[in-house]
């Protein structure tokens, strides 16, 4: 292992600027050498702002030119497999942004060229980092809720629709709010259930909001959209059925009337129940129902920062310490069973053996 970990950055975004190369410039045993962007104006500025040595507007000779232990990919959801693919091929581990692909082919092909070339390949769920998640992770594994029969897992918006292309239009992103915050709902019920085996999907998405020519004049988030070019989902809802007589209820959007927003995971099982947001323990005391509200008292974890240091500590142990490759490749399959299940109008199965 090198003195320091050389790591390069493909997409110079606002994720890469804001929380991947912040979180490595925190590393004292690492070293960013190189950033690309097919921009070079967004290129420059980047390793000008950053002060990474240099610069490209092409993956390709940023990864034939530079010795890299690591890489970040930080491109839209389309852009995620050929990069991964040929950086992993050129000796370097790598770290993708979530969801693991745009479609579960591609997130296939990326999992079985980390197996290929021996490399780590992990996808960038700061929700792993979570205190409520693992504490609900633990009753589980405890046992201490009894068997879980049902779960609700949602991340929702009142008022949320990202305006960049790369968000709403499939050519770019591969999907809507499903892929980018629905991948959240998704992969905090799976790890917390341990990654069940599903027997179906039925599902349904919607486009209520983005194509509203008042509301994309309107503007979300500081930016417009053009209505011709927002061909995606907003909202999605579907249910999971899994083997063991195990349902969970999935629930996104990027806008709604609603009042319940953000992320929350609720846990039915047949000796307790828990929820994330806020953080409750319901159970048995002397035979009567009891409710414990824990507030306050998680401590305050960066978890943007946590998932690009154990991406770092992952290839000094040389195996994955969080949201492994298979993990992403299986949430990837659910993400394709809702958009197929809601295409036909119908209950589909789940691929799941890779």
């Amino acid at each position: 292992m090198p003195d320091k970990i050389k790591v390069g950055i493909i997409g110079c975004g606002g994720i890469a600027r804001i929380v991947h190369i912040p979180g490595y410039k925190k590393l004292p045993d690492v070293e960013i050498v190189a950033c690309v962007d097919v921009n070079e104006k967004t290129a420059v500025e980047t390793a000008k702002k950053f002060n990474i040595p240099r610069y490209y507007t092409d993956y390709h000779k940023m990864l034939d030119e530079e010795e890299l232990d690591a890489v970040s990919i930080c491109t839209p959801n389309v852009f995620h497999k050929e990069p991964a693919i040929l950086a992993m091929r050129s000796g370097a581990h790598v770290l993708t942004e979530k969801p693991m692909a745009a479609t579960l082919d591609d997130a296939k092909e990326m999992y079985y060229a980390s197996k290929k070339y021996n490399k780590i390949l992990i996808v960038a769920f700061q929700t792993r980092f979570h205190i409520g998640i693992n504490a609900l992770k633990k009753l589980i594994d405890d046992e201490s809720l009894g068997d879980v029969y049902y779960a609700r897992s949602r991340y929702l918006r009142s008022w949320g629709i990202p305006p960049s292309l790369t968000f709403i239009n499939k050519k770019f992103s591969g999907g809507g709010a499903l892929l980018d915050i629905g991948c959240y709902a998704v992969d905090n019920a799976l790890y917390v259930l341990g990654y069940p085996r599903p027997k179906s999907v039925l599902a349904s998405t919607f486009t209520k909001f983005g194509n509203d020519p008042t509301l994309a004049d309107q503007g979300c988030w500081g930016g417009k959209w053009r209505v011709d070019d927002f061909d995606v989902d907003d909202n999605a809802f579907g249910i999971i059925r899994f083997e063991k007589d195990l349902m969970v209820l999935i629930e996104t959007n990027w806008a709604s009337y609603t009042k319940e927003t953000g992320m929350n995971l609720i846990l039915y099982g047949t000796r307790g129940g828990a929820r994330l947001e806020p953080f409750e323990v319901y159970g048995d005391v002397a035979g009567f129902r009891s409710v414990t509200t824990i507030q306050g008292s998680f401590p305050k974890v960066n978890t943007q920062e946590m998932k690009i240091a154990k991406f770092i500590e992952s290839i000094k142990e040389g195996k994955p310490l969080y949201a492994p490759a298979i993990e992403g490749l299986r949430d990837q399959a659910i993400l394709q069973a809702f958009y197929e299940s809601a295409e036909k109008k119908e209950s589909v199965k789940v691929e799941w053996d890779f």
